[in-house]
């Protein structure tokens, strides 16, 4: 006769798990969240390494770079759908970032 041996569990295995899989989804996210955070104190920052310019020329010239940023990401994908979509998108910013280095600052806000 072979009898098994009931199984004995942990009542307190699944929170565990759960608990695991939170934290390890927490850290997942608050890298990006760190990162995000740096580059956004970067940006607000960034006039006061080019004291010379204007303040609306500096973010200016940041929205140029998020752009260019962009398309380099939409040619990496190399679709072409991709890449013509990116680019209209690209030029929402550009548009703007170029009249605000010259006229009113509250074009910066609109690109």
């Amino acid at each position: 006769m072979n009898r098994s041996r009931p199984v004995h569990r942990d009542p307190s295995a699944p929170r565990q798990r759960l608990t695991r899989l939170s934290q390890k989804r927490l850290s997942s996210v608050s890298a990006p969240v760190i990162w995000g955070v740096v580059g956004g104190a970067a940006v607000a920052a960034s006039p006061l390494g080019f004291w010379w310019l204007p303040s609306a020329t500096v973010y200016a010239c940041g929205l140029i770079l998020i752009a260019s940023v962009d398309i380099g990401f939409s040619v990496a994908d190399g679709r072409p759908t991709v890449i013509a979509v990116e680019a209209a998108v690209a030029t929402t910013f550009v548009a703007p970032a170029a009249m605000a280095t010259t006229g009113p600052a509250w074009l910066i806000v609109a690109g």
